[in-house]
């Protein structure tokens, strides 16, 4: 409630000391840590806002959105692998449109340099929905970058 009212006057970062107090000494405050975690998202604070969608994926971890915020705060910190830990998440949840989820893995999974599961990941959403246009154009760069020669094979 506190943390309500410093939020409608504009002080973020008192409203975010509020929640982060609140989420101490309840370990089941799952609004307060999502919450939390807006607000520190919108300070500039990207480790403590995964920090507390952690935290809420430990209290509810069936919440699809928290798990999708979660792997694109991981992917803008560049915790690529934890990014594909969440978007695995996600795929495993079902959620309702699954083609865009497995679209997502994929994208976690090349920029985490696992091209092969990049490529299952791909094919799998490309099951789903065929007419899928930016699953086809990932599943092409796959190709042409998995058939560029390797610096052994072209030695210069």
């Amino acid at each position: 409630m506190l943390a309500q009212i410093h939020t409608e006057k504009g002080a973020s970062r008192r409203a975010a000391d509020e929640l982060a107090r609140l989420t101490g000494l309840d370990e089941n405050a799952y609004t307060a840590n999502v919450e939390l975690a807006k607000l520190l998202e919108q300070l500039g604070d990207k480790r403590g806002s995964s920090a507390a969608l952690e935290r809420a994926i430990y209290i509810s971890p069936y919440d699809i959105d928290v798990h999708g915020r979660l792997a694109a705060m991981y992917d803008a910190l560049g915790e690529h692998r934890l990014s594909v830990r969440e978007r695995r998440a996600v795929v495993a949840l079902k959620p309702v449109d699954l083609a865009e989820a497995q679209y997502q893995l994929a994208l976690a999974y090349q920029k985490s340099g696992d091209r092969p599961s990049a490529r299952r990941s791909i094919l799998q959403a490309l099951e789903l929905a065929p007419n899928f246009a930016r699953a086809q154009e990932l599943l092409l760069e796959l190709q042409v970058a998995g058939n560029k020669p390797s610096k052994r094979e072209n030695p210069e």
